[in-house]
């Protein structure tokens, strides 16, 4: 059974290490959840390979751009969500 995980800043360098740890181990952990701040580059990557349920984006400026307006168009299975209040 695998074991659910959500990383929160998963495009700081925790996040980064983390998810290192999580590919060594994919048979024992399934990422479920990612934020990050503001790298919606990042994210994108970390989408495309760990194919998420949930996405929160804190920076409400970067939820207003062209790139984070079709990181949501190209992902519409994922549940997104914006701001502080969707990180919570």
């Amino acid at each position: 059974m695998l074991s659910s995980v959500i990383i929160l800043g998963s495009t700081g360098s925790i996040g980064i290490s983390t998810l290192k740890v999580i590919r060594q181990f994919k048979d024992t952990f399934t990422v479920v959840g990612l934020s990050c701040h503001r790298n919606i580059a990042l994210l994108k990557e970390q989408i495309q390979e760990f194919t998420p349920q949930i996405v929160s984006v804190s920076d409400e400026y970067i939820c207003t751009t062209e790139e984070y307006k079709r990181l949501k168009k190209e992902f519409k299975s994922i549940t997104f969500y914006e701001g502080i209040d969707g990180l919570c």
